[in-house]
């Protein structure tokens, strides 16, 4: 055995000897391949055809577009034309670049965006709308960075305090108690994200710890919403990890900033609707606490009546309306 392998070990040795030499020749002749060659066979095109958006909606039907974008096709185009301008490309005709596959159009940029966000996976959007898995993660940040510069689409609760009469008309509309104060119902979200990296824990100040919610057992960022009673979002604010109180988010959010520090922000005699996690104030209105029984409880009742609207928005917005 010990020949054995003495004679193995000279036939892997007398092979090493012979590529060296060989790789060595190859270079001395100009024989050996260049780099950008490599680069190039390494980096290999792929062509791939654009497919136009009216086709995706015909091949997967009314039912199953609303499932795979959770918005219709009407509502699909009306959105594009709010973000085609900031989400237009340079035509090769004006000195742009553009793909060996053509350029990609707004509209498949916004498709590919919306697809990931309603839950698709990157392989199968890219396949669907004939564009690399990069592309799909480019069309992301660029619908993203667009949907934050369009003016239209920011939102803000409303100052006008006859837009907020409107608002609590809707409010009455809807409560069997007629209550007719509300001018919008606030409540808080878990928005669930990845475990923090250190870098990002670092810029925001606070530990990993602080963004996993033990009750939730997810890590996240707490989302404060208020909203009307067609459970439209009038006002935002992410500013806090998961593991913080509702009631320290709301108070240093930008509508909590005004109603502490300008007692004309809202129309006299209204405020918003707020569960226990928050005060009762002149600006907010809150359950009472331990009521079992009697006109308290039965206060409760009513002001959940109102209040659910902002519970029922949180679940279309994570739904997107579909189920």
């Amino acid at each position: 055995m010990s020949g054995l392998t003495l004679a193995s070990s000279n036939v892997y040795n007398f092979t090493t000897v012979v590529v060296s030499v060989l790789e060595t020749v190859a270079e001395e002749l100009g024989l050996e391949e260049e780099e950008d060659e490599k680069s190039d066979r390494m980096h290999f095109y792929i062509r791939r055809t654009r497919k136009k958006i009216n086709d995706i909606f015909s091949e997967l039907g009314p039912h199953c577009t609303k499932r795979a974008y959770r918005m219709d096709s009407r509502s699909f185009w009306r959105l594009h034309c709010i973000l085609r301008p900031l989400l237009q490309g340079i035509r090769k005709e004006q000195g742009g670049g553009g793909g060996k596959n053509g350029l990609i159009d707004s509209e498949l940029r916004l498709s590919a965006a919306i697809r990931y966000f309603a839950g698709g996976r990157p392989d199968g959007i890219c396949l669907v709308h004939g564009m690399s898995h990069t592309e799909v993660f480019n069309s992301v940040w660029k619908v993203v960075d667009a949907v934050i510069n369009c003016e239209s689409l920011h939102i803000g609760y409303p100052t006008d305090h006859n837009k907020q009469k409107e608002i609590a008309k809707g409010f009455k509309a809807k409560s069997y108690a007629g209550f007719g104060t509300c001018v919008g119902a606030i409540d808080g979200m878990l928005i669930w994200t990845e475990k923090p990296h250190a870098r990002d824990c670092g810029n925001s100040e606070v530990g990993a710890r602080k963004f996993f919610c033990g009750r939730k057992k997810k890590c996240g960022l707490n989302l404060q919403a208020v909203c009307d009673s067609n459970r439209k979002f009038l006002d935002i604010s992410i500013l806090h990890p998961g593991t913080t109180a509702d009631f320290l988010c709301f108070t240093t959010s930008s509508i909590g900033h005004k109603l502490d520090n300008d007692p004309s922000f809202l129309a006299p005699g209204y405020c918003l609707f707020g569960d226990s996690a928050h005060v009762n104030t002149s600006h907010m209105a809150t359950p009472f606490k331990g009521a079992r029984s009697g006109p308290k409880d039965d206060y409760n009742f009513y002001h959940s009546q109102v209040r659910i609207n902002i519970e029922c928005a949180f679940g279309m917005f994570s739904t997107g309306g579909v189920y």
